[in-house]
């Protein structure tokens, strides 16, 4: 855990400022999937989507929509993908708009 948490629990301290820089040891932390546009075909989108435990994923017309607010970082998204997906280098997540947690990517097999 991030020693200024800690820190802020000892002192009763409810909210904590932002870090200053990266938690070294974040990097090997779970991390929700990007995809590389136009790269997924449908057939193996709606596998995708249907292996997803949170219904993160999603197919929409031409689209695989990914909502980051319910993926659970599981990988099994990333697991049937393996190529044209990664997961996210960057944890920062925060926003104050629900909308910007949304992410679609255009499906490779729709004209």
């Amino acid at each position: 855990m991030a020693l200024w948490a800690l820190r802020g629990a000892r002192r009763g301290i409810v909210t904590t400022r932002f870090p200053r820089r990266p938690e070294p040891e974040a990097a090997g932390w779970p991390a929700p999937p990007r995809f590389r546009d136009g790269e997924i075909r449908r057939d193996l989108a709606l596998r995708m989507s249907a292996a997803c435990p949170s219904s993160a994923l999603e197919v929409v017309g031409p689209r695989l929509v990914l909502d980051l607010g319910r993926c659970t970082a599981c990988g099994r998204c990333l697991e049937l993908v393996q190529g044209p997906g990664s997961s996210r280098p960057e944890a920062l997540l925060a926003t104050r708009r629900r909308a910007n947690l949304v992410v679609s990517y255009r499906l490779g097999d729709v004209k």
